[in-house]
């Protein structure tokens, strides 16, 4: 197995080398312009989606730039501003601890005070 996550609900996933296809992924940031060296937030929660982002980004030579869900949009605009983020890649939301966690908000709000 190559990624085996626990998901909120205590299932679990697993995907081989084969079912993850890191290379075969890459061209799909070609939407949002991303190339090597360019510096993209990562605001998602863990688990497969996350660890796959994270896995096509440095493919495609991307540097990535963790970011807690727990975090506020200051600091949000904190890193953004401080390591020239290209792009932030995060779901509309998820949950944690059963509770939903709003990213969309917490980025348009960031990005309006940038």
């Amino acid at each position: 197995m190559a990624v085996v996550a626990e998901i909120e609900d205590g299932s679990v996933v697993c995907l081989t080398y084969v079912e993850l296809k890191v290379g075969g992924l890459g061209p799909d940031f070609a939407i949002l312009a991303l190339c090597a060296a360019d510096r993209v937030g990562l605001l998602m929660e863990n688990g497969v989606e996350a660890t796959t982002t994270l896995f096509r980004l440095t493919y495609i030579g991307a540097i990535v730039v963790p970011m807690f869900s727990g975090f506020g949009s200051d600091a949000i605009v904190s890193r953004v501003s401080s390591c020239g983020t290209h792009a932030i890649i995060a779901p509309h939301g998820f949950h944690r601890r059963g509770r939903l966690i709003e990213t969309a908000a917490v980025i348009h709000e960031a990005r309006a005070a940038r």
